[in-house]
């Protein structure tokens, strides 16, 4: 459970910081998520506290808000988006060894699963 908690809130973190940078200070959505996941990653140099799930799912997240950004900005599409990302994060964990195209394709797929099941 602590495993789930963390992705999610990690997923979660990523994404809604990426979509306050794009609406709050009119960044481009890719240099948005650059610069937050450089930042992140040194926090995480620095903290020595987060493992490579934790890492990833932030950087899950940013893609994440990078979709959301151009299609959406909701709650509810947010939530269900980080969910079904964290699930996919989860299951795939130990069958998709590396992070290469992994992170971008959960995002991919958490957003059609998301867009599929009606959320507005």
């Amino acid at each position: 459970m602590r495993f789930f908690s963390i992705t999610l809130s990690s997923l979660i973190c990523g994404l809604l910081t990426v979509n306050l940078c794009i609406h709050k200070f009119q960044i481009n959505s890719i240099l948005a998520s650059v610069a937050l996941t450089i930042l992140f990653s040194l926090l995480s140099l620095i903290a020595k506290k987060w493992d490579i799930l934790s890492e990833s799912s932030f950087y899950c997240g940013s893609f994440i808000g990078m979709i959301t950004s151009e299609i959406y900005m909701n709650i509810e599409f947010i939530a269900i988006t980080s969910l079904i990302a964290s699930f996919l994060l989860i299951l795939t964990r130990k069958s998709i060894t590396g992070l290469g195209g992994k992170l971008g394709t959960v995002a991919f797929v958490s957003g059609c699963v998301a867009k599929i099941l009606g959320i507005p």
